[in-house]
This record gives C-alpha cells, structure tokens and sequence, in this order.
C-alpha cells in the first residue's frame, strides 16, 4: 500500500532542502522523514517525490516539457534499426526472440538471490527510481533490487508485469545521487524505447548467426545504449555527473586519489578517432573485428556523446537551460561519425559505403568459386552461408545464377571490385575477405590452382601479406586432405 501523502510543513528533527519539480518552487528546512515520500506542494497543489536538492547540482526538478521519446532516441539507431527488420535473415531471428516468455522466471530468480529495496529499506534509491520513471513516462511498477558483486553494473528487466531495475553492490555504494539518477534513468529508458526488443548475443549465439548477423544486432544496440544514455542524462541532469558514472565504469576508482576529470576523459574518444584515421591512410588501422561484437560503445566514447547532447537543442528544449551550441542534425552527424568506428562497413552510415562493401563481398566470393569454369553446389552453400546477415539469400542466388549463365566478363568484374576494395576497407575487414574466399575455394573438397590465383591477386591489391595467404590455404588444404581420408578410411570394408 502506498505511504500516505503528506504535506509539507512542520519542522522535525532533522532537515533537508527540496524543490517541486512541477512548479519549480523551493523549499528549505523540510523534516528528513518525508524524503522518498509523495509530498503535496502547498504552491501548487501537486504531487511529488521528496528528495534532497543538495545530492544533485543542477536540481531535482522534471522538463519543463513532456519528453518526446521518437526525437531523443538516437537516429543511427533507427537507421539500423531500419536496415536490420528489411532482411529476412535478420526479421526471422528477430521474431523469434520477441515470442521468448521468461519474465516471470527472471524475477522468481531475483527474489531469491538479491535484495528487493523498498521505501523503508533505502528511502533515497526509491525516491531515485519514482522520479526517473516518471520523467521518462513509465506507467508499470518497477522494483529495485540489489545483488552482491564487486563491478560496477546495472540491468533491467522484464518481470512478469513489472520492470526490475537490478543494481551491484557496488555501484550502490561507490555512485553518488546524480550518477545512480543517470544509471537508473539509463535502465529505465531502455525499455520507454522499447529496447527489450534488442536480442542479446546469447541468443544470437544459440542460434549459429554468422559473423555479420551478430555485427548488425550489436551495431543496434551500440546505438541504443546511446539512446538510453540521452534519457539517463534527461534524469540527471548534470553531463558531468553522468561522465564520471564512465570514469568509474572504466576504471573501477571511485577515491579521490585520482581527480574524475570529465573533460579530460572526453579527450580520449578524439585520440581514437585520430588513431584509427591515422591508420587508415597508412593501411594499418589498428581494427580487431571484435569491435563489431561489442554491446556498448567505448566509454570514453559514450562520454564525448554525452557532452555533445549537453550542448544540443534536443537537451536544452527540455529543460529551458542556456542557449543550445548544436541543432539536431550537427548532434546527430557526429553521433554517426563516432559510432561508425565500430560499426562493419555493411552498416556505414554512408550509402554508398555499404553498397561497395556488400557487393566487394559477394562478388570476391563467387569469382573465387566460379575460377575453375563452375560452381558446384557445396560452394553456393558456402557462399551463402557467409553472406548471411550481409546479402539477402535471393540476392546471392541472382548473382550466382548470371555467373553460372556466364553473363559475366569474370577477369574485368575482378578488377572492378578491387579498386572500390582497395580505397575504403579497414585492415581487418581485408583478412576477413581473404578468409572467407579461402574458406569458398575449399568448400569443393579441393583447391585449384585458378582458385589460389584470384585469392593471390585480391591479397595483393588488399595489401594483405603473401604470407598470411600461403598459410591459409596450407591450413585449409591440410584440412580438406584429412577429411578426404578420413571418408576414405571410414568407407573401406573390413577384413574377413
């Protein structure tokens, strides 16, 4: 049963300063008994959740206007988004995990391994969680609990019909009012943006998704983590306390034996970009593929977004602060241009970029197989396989049936395609294509000399190393000669 309301009033014992985030009214010496209550102004007659305004810099008080969640989501989000729900391959898994139904036995498990916090248990992280939900216009009750952990991370769940925002230890004590305000708003926003929509890399792994299937759902989710960050900050308030929730994520110090200097941190995501552009222009871009498998971008990156949303219209239009030095499309440009570097080229917020990189893909692919003047059927099977997630399958079948046809000149493709190759694509993104041509010249059971010839000349204008190649193809030969006579073997008849 909820508290009853109380009015502020009379003094007792001791007294903090709160604020009415409706009517923006103040008020000072309030008892320290009505925090994480329902208070009713006497200004304004409205309702509110009690807090202390000295735990949070910039205020208590809620947006000035109702929050519209379509303009704070981030764009590249619903770009992916987009791009993700036109596949097949990508709808089919999609679905599936929307008809997964476990809520109720996910919060069975939290109420028998963490704390549920109520009112009475922590006043502060209640209060904490009424105003995020509200400021964010969740309607279903959410529940907190807290688990025992020594790092510093937070989830949310769908349990049964309420949300449950689950908290380390950790954090709860290591994070002052506003940051746990940005952790808990971020938790809460996941799902005001229906982001539990999102499949997790689990799943995706359950599943046998290829590399490029995972690289677009974990390209969505970077993208809306930034969007829940932009909501975590909306409840917050103060970007500098959201970035030393980063700090502190990053580096796991929390003492005041090195200074949470958010400026300075912000500095790292710009060395990144220089880095990695940097390399670029010399063919070495220090690029692992498992950047497209993370669920989160950088921390250092989230924190140069999240001062740029400080600055944006978006930001300031809520709460009526000072003038904004970004509009939207500026906010949302270089949102793109920071999330692109982990992002695979197939999902490159330019076009034309992604265009280049699927069809460099394919065609490396099926003019390895066809090199030997046909393509037999365990090769379609092969290309299609590592094309899953990147090229839709009726689109692989169109361009293998032209090749097949021999609609195709395959010397003067070849070289088409490896002069988009040589002028766009990262180091690692390189050796992936070298890779997966092998893998398709093997797929017959044998590799032939014409075969070995196309991978040679897309290693030399992808300035892949000779030697990088010659072991792959001893590798795969060497596995393609055991299991030729491991059949042999298992097909000879015993002795009488």
């Amino acid at each position: 049963m909820r508290a009853p309301k109380r009015r502020i009033g009379a003094k007792r014992g001791e007294t903090v300063q709160t604020v009415c985030p409706n009517c923006g009214e103040h008020y000072a010496d309030v008892p320290d008994s009505y925090l994480g209550r329902i208070v009713e102004c006497p200004e304004c007659g409205s309702d509110f959740f009690c807090m202390n305004s000295a735990d949070f810099p910039s205020g208590v008080a809620a947006p000035q206007r109702s929050i519209n969640m379509d303009k704070l989501r981030c764009r590249r989000e619903k770009e992916i988004r987009q791009l993700l729900v036109e596949e097949n391959d990508f709808r089919t898994l999609w679905e599936e995990w929307k008809s997964k139904d476990d809520y109720k036995a996910i919060r069975v498990h939290l109420l028998a391994s963490s704390l549920r916090v109520t009112a009475p248990l922590s006043p502060l992280l209640v209060s904490i969680v009424r105003m995020c939900a509200r400021i964010v216009g969740i309607k279903a009750g959410v529940e907190i609990f807290v688990r025992h952990a020594p790092d510093l991370n937070a989830q949310c769940f769908l349990a049964g019909k309420r949300i449950a925002v689950v908290l380390n230890s950790a954090i709860v004590e290591k994070f002052s009012p506003p940051e746990l305000a940005f952790v808990i708003g971020h938790e809460i926003g996941h799902f005001a943006l229906r982001h539990e929509e999102i499949p997790n890399a689990t799943f995706l792994d359950s599943r046998g998704c290829s590399l490029f299937q995972k690289a677009g759902f974990m390209a969505w989710q970077r993208a809306a983590e930034v969007s829940a960050d932009r909501l975590g900050l909306i409840c917050c308030r103060d970007w500098r306390s959201a970035v030393h929730c980063m700090i502190k994520l990053t580096s796991g110090i929390a003492s005041d034996k090195v200074r949470a200097d958010a400026e300075i941190f912000c500095q790292q995501a710009d060395e990144i970009v220089r880095t990695r552009s940097k390399g670029e222009k010399q063919k070495g871009a220090p690029f692992p593929l498992a950047w497209w498998l993370e669920s989160h971008p950088f921390t250092c990156i989230r924190a140069k977004l999240l001062r740029l949303f400080a600055s944006s219209s978006a930001f300031s239009n809520a709460y009526d602060v000072s003038q904004p030095q970004l509009d939207v499309n500026q906010l949302e440009s270089e949102t793109e241009r920071l999330l692109s570097l982990l992002d695979p080229p197939s999902f490159h917020p330019d076009t034309t970029v992604r265009k280049h990189f699927r069809e460099i893909m394919l065609w490396a692919m099926v003019l390895t197989a066809a090199a030997d003047g046909h393509i037999d059927e365990r090769e379609k099977e092969t290309i299609i396989k590592h094309c899953r997630g990147l090229i839709s399958r009726h689109e692989v079948k169109r361009v293998l049936s032209q090749v097949v046809r021999g609609n195709i000149d395959i010397n003067r493709k070849l070289r088409e395609i490896m002069s988009k190759a040589a002028s766009f694509m990262p180091t690692e993104v390189r050796y992936k294509l070298i890779e997966d041509t092998v893998a398709v010249a093997a797929a017959d059971g044998v590799i032939l000399p014409e075969e070995e010839r196309i991978v040679f000349l897309l290693a030399t204008v992808l300035s892949v190393p000779r030697a990088f190649v010659n072991n792959l193809l001893y590798l795969w030969k060497s596995l393609v000669q055991r299991e030729v006579v491991s059949i042999i073997l298992w097909k000879k008849p015993k002795r009488s």
